[in-house]
């Protein structure tokens, strides 16, 4: 397993040919097309994709895993479905009906097979095998079963008998990954094509072979048990038992299977690769230059970068919430009247007065005087005043009337200051002395009114 260039603990997921380097997630730039590799930062040529294996635990780990699945919930209630076949009476009603049961826990297990491919260890919903576009895959399944029967017929007739048995060989070898491809795919063409089947084989490896041996096993298991209970309790119990024994082991294959396709999806191509490289996408939609100029100490680099992406990106609250992270760590705080004015108005546009409060506590504890631009500070006061946050609105405009210039701007903060005042801080001669600021020169009303901050009232 190769490591970052740039981050030498974090595992490389991307490579460049062309500067022959490794990259993470987050330093790579985002694809051009939806369905494009990401970019390198440097050479900006696709990357190629390079998969962690080792995300994932080996199956041979997880036996223990694969015995327990069916004792889930949902997992359980097909179990109960078993048990109610077994009861059925012996005529041609019970038999059509159990025929039935015994289809619909087929189709439940190709959706198991599905599931965990994906890298979900959780029965899936019963009610799931009568939706998607591949209910019926047990009829495809019988199909393909059949087709088989007749290509070995074929090869027998016009051919050889010899390669009629290899057939027969290969088909009995192949059952598994056909049962796989039409769970993952449900393309019957591709569940026979016998150099489509022998390719997964080869790609999986000797893995397949101890999947199989499993198979066995368990299937031999499954027909000792249903013996032995009959054996012990006798044929009719013993015969209801067996059943829900033997859909146990079926249920425990097909979880082993669905595990198989998820730990070789990368050599497959099937299960959660392309919604893992969906996830990647995402990832790289973070500019990889704010991540290398952290990584080198060029704080105000990154923070440049980062109020771009803001920009550009607005409402994004993960890559807000690390600008104001890195400007609280380097004190620049008077980007946010320059290269960062208007990312606090984009908390307030999003709703996060939690996240806003808290970040102009901290800049007031940094730095006491410091103050926003006048167009900032009417915005942020009127959004504060109607969250109720009265100590911080009246902290973000008392100070406005001697700092702004633009006479619109002021009158407007006057008015608001003079709300503020007579319907919060319960001020009214302030309010109106502030109103008839308006239009005026202002002299110095923080000495010469009496402001103080007053407890915030009851409302």
């Amino acid at each position: 397993m190769s490591f970052c260039y740039h981050h030498p603990v974090s595992p490389a997921r991307w490579y460049c040919e062309h500067c022959r380097k490794d990259f993470c997630d987050q330093c790579v730039r985002a694809p051009t097309t939806e369905e494009g590799y990401p970019l390198c930062y440097g050479c900006q040529q696709e990357l190629t994709y390079q998969p962690n294996k080792t995300d994932v635990i080996p199956f041979w780990n997880r036996l223990s895993d694969f015995f327990r699945y069916p004792f889930q919930g949902q997992a359980l209630i097909m179990l109960s479905v078993s048990l109610i076949s077994a009861l059925l009476p012996e005529s041609w009603i019970g038999l059509i009906i159990g025929l039935l049961l015994f289809l619909l826990q087929l189709q439940y297990g190709y959706r198991v097979i599905d599931t965990v491919a994906h890298g979900k260890m959780v029965a899936p919903p019963v009610a799931e095998i009568f939706s998607g576009e591949r209910f019926g895959l047990v009829f495809k399944q019988f199909l393909a079963i059949i087709a088989m029967v007749i290509l070995v017929m074929l090869v027998g007739h016009f051919l050889h008998p010899l390669l009629a048995v290899l057939l027969v060989l290969f088909f009995i070898a192949s059952l598994p990954v056909s049962m796989i491809m039409l769970a993952m795919e449900g393309d019957l063409a591709m569940a026979l094509n016998p150099l489509n089947l022998a390719g997964m084989i080869i790609r999986i490896g000797w893995a397949y072979g101890l999947v199989y041996f499993y198979m066995v096993l368990m299937s031999l298991c499954s027909a000792s048990v249903s013996q032995l209970l009959m054996d012990l309790l006798g044929p009719t119990i013993g015969q209801t038992a067996g059943a829900v024994s033997g859909f146990y082991f079926m249920l425990v294959m097909f979880s082993l299977l669905g595990y198989l396709v998820h730990q070789y999806r990368f050599e497959l191509n099937l299960g959660a690769t392309k919604q893992d490289l969906r996830l990647r996408r995402m990832a790289n939609q973070v500019d990889p230059n704010i991540h290398i100029h952290l990584h080198n100490g060029q704080y105000n680099s990154a923070l440049e970068v980062m109020e771009k992406s803001c920009r550009d990106s607005r409402g994004q609250l993960s890559m807000l919430e690390r600008y104001f992270k890195v400007l609280a760590f380097t004190g620049e705080y008077e980007r946010l009247n320059r290269g960062g004015g208007g990312l606090l108005a984009q908390l307030a546009e999003s709703n996060q007065p939690a996240m806003l409060t808290r970040i102009l506590r901290q800049v007031w504890q940094q730095q006491p005087e410091f103050e926003f631009s006048g167009e900032q500070a009417l915005e942020l006061g009127t959004y504060l005043r109607d969250q109720q946050e009265i100590e911080l609105a009246v902290r973000m405009i008392k100070r406005q009337y001697k700092i702004v210039r633009n006479a619109k701007t002021r009158n407007r903060l006057l008015e608001l200051f003079a709300e503020i005042a007579e319907e919060y801080l319960r001020k009214p001669e302030l309010a109106q002395q502030l109103l008839k600021l308006k239009g005026q020169v202002i002299p110095d009303l923080e000495s010469s009114s009496g402001l103080q901050m007053a407890p915030k009232p009851e409302l």
